[in-house]
Formats: C-alpha cells, structure tokens, sequence
C-alpha cells in the first residue's frame, strides 16, 4: 500500500510559527490537522505522526512499513507543499499475503512486493514494456492488486490508449475508493479522452480527499474551459493560487480564460505575472504580445513577440502574429516584405525537398476539384466575401471543398457547408494529416483564405499538397511562402 498524509509533526511546527502564516493559513493547517471534513475515521484527510500511523499498520496486520521521502512516479500527494514547506507523511507497507492468495508456485508477499517494486524502476526510467509486463504479473499472482491496476491504467494513458486507462484505474478506483491520486489520474484520462464530464467528477472527488492540492483545481479549471464554462474555470484556476500563488501555468491559464470572457486588463496583469514568475515561457510573451496589440498598444507588443521568437525560434504563429501586427505599425512595406521572407526561410524552407509530385488526372474534360482553407468559415467577412461566389460557381466544370480550421459554427457555416460539394474539419489535424487530406481529395487548385490572420494553416501550404496554390481575402499581403503561385486581389 502506498500512503500519503498530512504530516501532523509539521503542521504543528506550522500552526505555531505566527510570523509565517496568516490567520486564514493557520485554519488551513488547523483543518489538516484535525480533520472534521467528513468523519473522525476519513484519515486520509486528518493528520497523523509517524509513530501513530505505523503503529496503527502494524495492529492492521503490516508487517514491512517503510517511510519515504516521496513516491516520486505520477501526480500524487506526496510532494504536497504548504508555503514552500513539504507536509506529506509518505509510507510504503506491505501485508504478507494469505495461502489462499498465493499463486501456483505458492509466491509469497516478498516476492510480489519485489516484482511491483522492479516494475516502479522500471516506470520510472521510461521503460514501460517492461514496467507493463512487471505490473501484469503482480496481478497473476495477486489480481485485485489496485496499485498495479492504477499503474497499468497510468501506463495505457502514457501511450494515448485512454479507455484501456479508464478501465484499469476505475477498477483500482473500485478497489481503493479512498485514493486521491487514483481519482485524479482517472480524471486526466477522461479529459485527454474529451470526456469532460466524467473528469470534473473525478476532480471533484480528489479536492474532497485531498482539499490542498493545486493541480486539480488547475485540471479543474482546464476541464471547465473546455466546456465553455469560463467562470468556473476562473474560479478553480483562482482557488488553485490561493494555494500556491508562484504557480506559472495556473497564471497563463487564467490569463488566457479571461481574455476568452472579454477581460483584457486582467489578462494581461495574469501574463505579466507569468513573465514575471518564468520569463522564458514562449506562449505567455505570444499571448501578451496579442493582448497589447489588441489595447492598441502595438510598440509595447512587438518587443514581446521578438522576445517568443528568440526563446523559440520554431514558432511559426508568433512569427505570423506579429508579422499581422506590423501592418498596423509604422513599418516600411520593405521591411514588412522582408520579414515576411524571413518567415518562410525559417519556418517553411525545411519543407521544400519533401514536397511530393502530384498525379492528379490531366484530362481536360473532369471537373477541377477546388479547395478552400480557412479557420473564418462564420459570421465573419471573408464568409461573407466567399458565399457570393459559391452561390454562383460552376458546378458541371467545378467541384468545391472546404477545409474549416475552427469548430465555432453557427448559421454563416451551415450556409457555407449546404454550398459546398465536400466539408472537412481540419482544426485537430496536424499539418502532415490536411496535407494527406488534400491529396487524397485530389485538389487541383488549393486557396488559402487567411493568410497570416488567426487558424491559419500556412505551414500546409509550404508543403504543397496541391499543384497549384493561391492566396485570396483573408489577408493584404503577401504570404512569403514561394509555394503560393497566386494572389487574388483587386487591380490596384
């Protein structure tokens, strides 16, 4: 059994220590230490010493018990802090295992104990063939095993097989109700497997085992955001600083939460503080950059955006960010052009000796397959520049596809999708999935529709998926890309 609790030797140098903590912390400690969450028996939510716990193993029928700094394999609580201070009590025991539990060559607890442990080694290193296979046989000799079930479950997450993790840690669930790491992996896998509901269940459980632990209101507030449900992400994302104020990622996800409810300035003091806590986050001075563009404060942005590039000079969107936002500043177009070259050679050229030739039919008389990649299939103007000419298209000689970079969709995209001859949603398609897409549908003439603008896919375009490419309405300059062979636009 692994076990994790509050360690009541250190909550009580804590309570005592005025100078350290608030009034509001020391009832924090006070509840840890004494419990009352649920019932006098909820141990896992009271605090206990050393010498309480492994003696009351022992009379449980324990006979190894081991202290231990941490578990040091997954998202547990045996790391857990309160104001920099680790406050776990960390136990590792093991029960001999009965006669009728033994397996045919009568495996005792010893050796069960020894392959669990070579399977953590194992996990540990990466090695998860082996840790698999060192898990699997813990539960041959001892199949209701709920920590090699969990770490089974752990592994199938690890390798994207989420349903496989759901069913081997809901079973370790089952076993071991009162495990909050086991709630908490769980809830991960649901969520990386879209199920939202299902996760915030799981997290709710953890933060009633577990009341201090950051991480799952973090995952909290990322479940509920992914649901549309923006307040309460704000909310958990709050409650998960409260608990640990210096918390980087939980800043960045607040910020970009609340830029998502319209509430820039917040946002931005949420960025400066992640800058603030960890300066060479990529995403946050992006984020920030695009926030101050849109205050209209467009030379407080642009150093931003350098300072994402230098720290990650792969990053094509910020790159495409700002090369949108110099159109608004006091930039020669020279300048503006020779960025947008930049852009290509840095984020494009890699791709050029892997473009493949196209076989697409050369028969004159077939009707020409177009396609349209845009992430402004909506309410919005480049669908409203584009429904006119759908409406009118020649469908004897012209075949029309759209690809949309964005699942928002409301009456503009069902107008826009009754029009067209084929809809594909690309928007969780990588690059090198649309670019077989493409080549699959046997697109002739490929048109993108948004440039360097938001949800724009100009790395399939460097690609070339198809043989000819052009650029139209979504934005008023050149792409860069020698890939592009056209741009539509007025004679001016």
């Amino acid at each position: 059994a692994y076990i994790s609790v509050p360690d009541l030797d250190v909550l009580a140098r804590l309570f005592v220590n005025k100078k350290r903590l608030t009034s509001r912390d020391r009832f924090r400690v006070m509840r840890m230490m004494f419990g009352g969450h649920v019932s006098p028996y909820d141990y896992h939510q009271v605090g206990l010493t050393w010498e309480f716990l492994s003696g009351y193993l022992q009379e449980a029928g324990f006979t190894e018990i081991s202290r231990v700094e941490n578990f040091g394999l997954f998202d547990d609580t045996s790391k857990l802090k309160f104001k920099d201070v680790l406050i776990s009590l960390n136990v590792i025991a093991q029960k001999p295992i009965q006669a009728h539990l033994l397996g045919p060559q009568g495996i005792d607890s010893t050796q069960i104990k020894k392959q669990f442990d070579s399977g953590i080694e194992h996990h540990k290193a990466g090695r998860l063939a082996k840790a698999e296979a060192c898990y699997k046989q813990v539960l041959q000799w001892h199949p209701n095993d709920a920590d090699a079930l969990h770490l089974l479950g752990v592994i199938a997450a690890q390798q994207g097989q989420y349903q496989t993790a759901i069913e081997k840690i809901g079973r370790a669930v089952e076993l071991k109700p009162e495990a909050a790491t086991f709630h908490s992996n769980l809830g991960n896998a649901y969520q990386e497997s879209g199920q939202l509901a299902q996760a915030i269940e799981c997290y709710e459980k953890v933060i009633q085992l577990q009341p201090d632990h950051a991480d799952t209101y973090k995952n909290l507030g990322i479940a509920f955001k992914g649901q549309g449900k923006l307040e309460k992400a704000v909310k958990a994302y709050k409650q998960a600083l409260q608990l640990k104020p210096d918390y980087a990622d939980v800043h960045f996800a607040l910020a970009n939460t609340l830029k998502l409810e319209g509430k820039l300035k917040e946002a931005i003091q949420s960025l400066q503080r992640t800058l603030q806590l960890q300066p060479d986050h990529p995403q946050a001075n992006n984020n920030l950059a695009l926030a101050l563009q849109h205050q209209g404060k467009l030379k407080e942005a642009i150093p931003f955006y350098r300072r994402a590039l230098k720290i990650k000079p792969d990053y094509a969107l910020a790159h495409s960010n700002l090369l949108y936002g110099l159109h608004y500043s006091d930039y020669e177009p020279s300048a503006i052009y020779s960025e947008h070259r930049q852009w290509a050679e840095r984020h494009a050229r890699l791709f050029a000796a892997a473009i493949q030739t196209h076989d697409n039919d050369r028969n004159p008389e077939r009707r020409l397959r177009v396609g349209y990649v845009s992430g402004d299939f909506r309410s919005h103007s480049v669908a409203y520049f584009l429904e006119p000419p759908l409406v009118a298209h020649n469908r004897r000689d012209f075949e029309v596809i759209c690809y949309t970079n964005n699942k928002k969709v409301d009456a503009a995209t069902a107008r826009l999708r009754e029009l067209a001859d084929g809809w594909r949603e690309i928007y969780a398609l990588d690059d090198e999935q649309v670019v077989e897409s493409v080549r699959q549908d046997g697109i002739d003439i490929l048109v993108d529709l948004s440039g360097h603008t938001g949800s724009n896919r100009m790395l399939v375009f460097a690609r070339r998926p198809a043989p000819v490419q052009a650029t139209y309405i979504g934005y008023p300059d050149t792409t860069g890309l020698s890939t592009i062979d056209y741009r539509l636009t007025d004679a001016w």
